[in-house]
């Protein structure tokens, strides 16, 4: 409910009608889970004028704010010189290159920088959108990265060579709201293995990439696989992974801390859950403030 406290008239016509008004009011703001409370506002009423906007502007500074606004520069004036202006034509010259020089410098660190951050995505995307980020990580780790030809049947396939041996691999990459993937997550990968092996591709490699609780804290995440998806990981032959570890996999290679051919031999011969531990020891170790950000203490 709003009440109208008082009334401040500004101008009125020769007949007594308002042209320009204030009102004073209160009003009860009301939020879930707190008391309502009263609080007071102003809403002034002004005719409209035939004025350019800065004239408007001024007339209602120096209306109602004693404010009194100068000029700009009109336009007619602008190409007048007063004697010593021709002296600092050089330097505004040589200060406006600098600027554009450091604007440049300024966008291409913002750019390296962003391109930097991307791996961020890693612990937040969802759904579709984190498919591509996962490709891309991966490749940024050596991996030579396929995209899915039909809609469905994977989502993507890699090669990789490590320590002179070529490894291959078909990924499964999702996300869930849930604290934990189910057995049931895993059975599409092991079918995409079956189509990889029917259509010659020897040895083809499950990796099952996961990303749960995106709307939490990366270090108040559960652990992402529940003893069932471990079994049937182990069963099958698949090596799962979570988008945390990834990432510390990624920022170690980055630091030239971690051999991007051992991660891949790793992985490619795990048989279920990759063994991060030493990721994470060395995170901690290289990047203590990440490594708590993405683990905890």
């Amino acid at each position: 409910m709003h009440d109208v406290l008082s009334v401040t008239y500004y101008w009125l016509t020769n007949d007594g009608k308002a042209v320009a008004f204030a009102l004073y009011f209160s009003f009860v703001i009301e939020e879930r889970g707190r008391h309502p409370r009263e609080t007071h506002g102003k809403l002034v009423f002004l005719p409209a004028v035939d004025l350019p906007d800065e004239d408007a502007i001024a007339l209602l500074l120096r209306a109602f704010c004693g404010i009194e606004v100068k000029a700009p520069e009109p336009s007619w004036v602008k190409d007048v010189s007063l004697p010593g202006e021709e002296l600092l034509d050089p330097e505004e010259g040589r200060l406006n290159r600098e600027l554009s020089r450091v604007n440049e410098e300024i966008r291409q660190t913002t750019n390296r920088r962003a391109i930097i951050r991307e791996s961020l995505e890693l612990i937040y995307q969802r759904h579709k959108a984190l498919e591509p980020v996962v490709r891309r990580e991966i490749g940024k780790l050596g991996a030579t990265v396929h995209e899915p030809v039909v809609e469905g049947k994977d989502d993507g396939t890699v090669e990789v060579i490590a320590h002179g041996k070529t490894y291959h691999g078909v990924l499964e990459i999702k996300h869930t709201g849930r604290p934990h993937f189910k057995r049931d997550d895993l059975r599409q990968l092991s079918e995409w293995v079956t189509d990889q092996d029917i259509k010659g591709v020897a040895d083809c490699k499950g990796i099952f990439i996961a990303s749960n609780q995106v709307d939490s804290m990366p270090a108040d995440r559960s652990e992402p696989f529940d003893p069932n998806c471990l079994k049937f990981a182990k069963g099958q032959e698949l090596v799962i992974i979570s988008v945390k570890e990834l990432l510390a996999a990624a920022v170690l290679i980055h630091l030239k801390h971690l051999d991007p051919e051992d991660f891949w031999r790793d992985a490619f011969e795990t048989v279920g859950r990759l063994d991060c531990d030493q990721y994470v020891l060395r995170l901690r170790d290289d990047k203590p403030d990440l490594a708590s950000f993405l683990f905890g203490e």
